[in-house]
């Protein structure tokens, strides 16, 4: 099962420190010998279209800042369903694409949505905390269990 396509999407915007933790696991993880069933790809500000990222793949992994999560962990891990559940997305607009991406991904794919988890990272991206969020991400990638 390992042979299947695997992937971290990194988002976010390395130039405002707000929203570079995604970028700064791309940067740790991009200086490590990766298992080469991951693909670790730099997603910026695409938003909506990394849906074409997707396509072919068995899990997915997306890594970014996380704000307004009450009461949760500073490195956040959340399924697709649970990132649905505790979020409103109204519009594809620059302040929610990734989250209007993952709520749309269930209509687009259908029975062919692929495993996709949610890495976040709230508050300052400390060196610690990118360590983690890095780690946790790789994890979720290999993982069969």
């Amino acid at each position: 099962m390992l042979q299947q396509n695997r992937k971290i999407i990194c988002t976010g915007n390395r130039l405002t420190v707000v929203d570079s933790a995604g970028p700064l696991v791309y940067d740790y993880l991009a200086e490590r010998d990766i298992p080469k069933e991951v693909q670790l790809i730099d997603g910026g500000l695409a938003g909506l279209d990394l849906i074409r990222l997707i396509d072919g793949s068995h899990r997915v992994i997306f890594v970014d800042s996380a704000s307004g999560f009450d009461q949760t962990p500073e490195v956040m891990v959340l399924d697709l369903e649970d990132v649905i559940g505790m979020t409103t997305c109204t519009s594809p607009d620059h302040s929610n694409g990734l989250i209007y991406l993952l709520h749309v991904l269930p209509e687009i794919y259908q029975d062919l949505l692929p495993e996709v988890y949610f890495v976040g990272i709230q508050g300052f991206p400390r060196t610690e905390l990118i360590e983690k969020a890095a780690e946790t991400s790789l994890h979720l990638a290999m993982d069969d269990s």
